[in-house]
């Protein structure tokens, strides 16, 4: 049952408008600047113009664009996984293309080419999962990260995968039926983070899927586990969600 959540291509393999100008003030800044500063020494002032440089040195490096080659990196290492379901014994991590993150959206209709076309650029996931006949406990857990044409696709990815949510409950979707989706924003773990909660039907199985959902400019990053039961691990899910934001800002600010 776990192999028909899976793209089909891995199914078989599992081992943020007026001209600056116009708001300048009617007063000389400079002159304000040189009696502020007046009182410091020569060697505090050097030292205050260099913490100054590194900040926005810090600041530029943390604004480089992440590419493709950096999402390994973020999503977590397998031995987090392994701490929070140790029993499973399949493990597994590659490259997701647009054809197979459009087989995991709640949307029948969508494709690879939609997906690109949305500004998907590439996706990464690492999966600590049971055997493939298991339908009961713990199925899964994983860790993903897709990187987008800029934030703006990614943000309105994020939007469009929970209003797909709502407006799929009690239709078809891959591989079986949408019974329930709910969604909540947890701004405790970042200020676009979302907690959603789907009852899908899948091969006759009721299959329960907690995903935290964060993002990070035009990186989006899912921490999902899927259970057989409704046993609930919100607390599970949130907490992986914000360590996996922590990798995702890491790894972009060591470039």
């Amino acid at each position: 049952m776990l192999r028909s959540l899976l793209p089909a291509s891995r199914r078989n393999s599992c081992a943020a408008d007026q001209p600056l100008d116009n708001l300048r003030p009617p007063y000389d800044n400079r002159r304000i600047h040189r009696r502020r500063y007046r009182h410091l020494s020569p060697i505090a002032l050097w030292a205050l113009m260099a913490a100054v440089t590194c900040l926005a040195l810090a600041s530029s490096a943390a604004a480089k664009p992440p590419t493709k080659a950096q999402l390994p990196a973020m999503v977590l290492p397998d031995a987090a996984l392994a701490a929070v379901a140790p029993r499973l014994p399949e493990r597994f991590a590659f490259s997701i293309s647009a054809d197979e993150a459009a087989v995991t959206t709640l949307d029948p209709t969508d494709t690879g080419g939609d997906l690109q076309r949305r500004g998907r650029v590439a996706g990464y996931i690492r999966v600590r999962a049971a055997e493939p006949s298991a339908s009961q406990g713990l199925l899964a857990v994983s860790t993903s990260v897709t990187l987008f044409r800029n934030a703006k696709a990614a943000a309105a990815a994020i939007e469009r995968d929970l209003g797909d949510g709502k407006r799929l409950v009690g239709k078809s979707i891959e591989n079986g039926s949408l019974v329930s989706f709910t969604f909540t924003r947890v701004r405790s773990v970042g200020a676009a983070a979302v907690l959603a909660r789907t009852h899908r039907l899948t091969d006759g199985h009721d299959v329960f899927v907690t995903d935290g959902i964060v993002r990070v400019g035009q990186l989006r990053g899912r921490a999902s586990v899927l259970r057989g039961d409704r046993r609930r691990v919100d607390r599970i899910v949130l907490a992986l969600a914000a360590k996996l934001r922590q990798r995702m800002v890491a790894a972009m600010r060591s470039g």
